[in-house]
């Protein structure tokens, strides 16, 4: 039944992660297992990979933490644009992604009050996280280097075409070194302050 279960795999996933106005349907699978497996079988295995699974089909992404946390947040008025912003740029440096999805997502949040001019040190922020200030420093500071590096690799144009709406927003980008000057700024602070404490 190895095709059955890969074929449930993608029934699953089609159904939470489709961005076509194509509903695919159960025929469309029975097509492509060259009707191995009837509609019958498909959906009575779904349902045993869904309870074998307990239901836990969808992981969550520091997106979604970054969302959570903005939204359980009531004392500071925090634009999630800015730290969904830093957040993708985390993508694009393996040695952040060593960190929890939910340490990155509270670090995103940290440094884009920071860079904001905000007060970030916050008691509400760290119940809502779960971490202290002092836990992120390390994660903080090496996020806070890649947004200051990021500037001067060739990776700008393709982020670009990816998420338009965070560079028009926050950043004007005619000029890479606005860019590279506004976050090592932030960064420079950010180190003296981390180590002065």
């Amino acid at each position: 039944e190895l095709q059955l279960v890969g074929i449930i795999a993608l029934v699953i996933s089609s159904k939470f992660l489709s961005t076509t106005t194509y509903q695919i349907d159960l025929f469309d699978f029975e097509q492509l297992c060259a009707y191995s497996y009837s509609k019958s079988q498909i959906i009575s295995k779904e349902k045993a990979v869904l309870i074998e699974l307990k239901w836990h089909v969808i992981p969550v992404t520091i997106l979604d933490f970054i969302r959570y946390f903005i939204y359980c947040i009531k004392s500071i008025v925090i634009n999630e644009k800015l730290p969904l912003y830093i957040s993708s740029l985390v993508l694009l440096a393996e040695d952040i992604l060593v960190y929890k999805p939910s340490q990155i997502a509270a670090s995103c949040i940290v440094l884009s009050l920071y860079h904001k001019g905000k007060i970030y040190k916050s008691k509400e922020i760290e119940d809502v996280t779960g971490y202290s200030f002092d836990s992120l420093k390390e994660c903080v500071i090496k996020i806070s280097e890649t947004c200051c590096t990021i500037g001067t690799k060739n990776l700008l144009p393709n982020f670009y075409l990816v998420s338009p709406e965070y560079f028009s927003n926050y950043f004007r980008f005619s000029k890479r070194n606005e860019h590279k000057l506004t976050f090592s700024d932030t960064h420079k602070k950010l180190t003296t302050m981390y180590s002065s404490n």
